[in-house]
């Protein structure tokens, strides 16, 4: 019988706490960084170049939805073959909260928020 720490879920927990514990450490002792004009302004070729705002595609958003759509179709399927949500329960709660997850954002996509 496994133990309680080396299932999957609490090995990924702890290796999201010892991250985080790296990067607050990490963030205490490294030097502060030291900002210039320099370092944010756009540069190419030796010449200043003024920063140009772009527009951002409409066509994008519609490739988005469409991969969302298929990326919910795809984990239906690979569900579906052969895993039993009563032998796992968890694998069927994973399955309904991420397809739940995928139709608010695409309902939110749609709405244009």
């Amino acid at each position: 019988m496994t133990s309680l720490v080396s299932t999957p879920i609490i090995v990924f927990i702890l290796s999201l706490a010892a991250g985080a514990v790296l990067y607050a450490v990490g963030g205490r002792i490294s030097p502060p960084s030291k900002g210039s004009k320099g370092k944010s302004s756009p540069y190419a070729c030796g010449e200043d170049l003024p920063p140009i705002k772009t527009s951002l595609s409409v066509k994008l958003f519609n490739y988005a939805a469409l991969f969302l759509v298929l990326d919910v179709i795809s984990i239906m399927l690979a569900l579906s073959m052969g895993v039993s949500t009563s032998a796992v329960p968890m694998v069927g709660m994973l399955a309904v909260t991420y397809i739940i997850i995928v139709l608010l954002s695409i309902s939110l996509l749609l709405r244009g928020v």
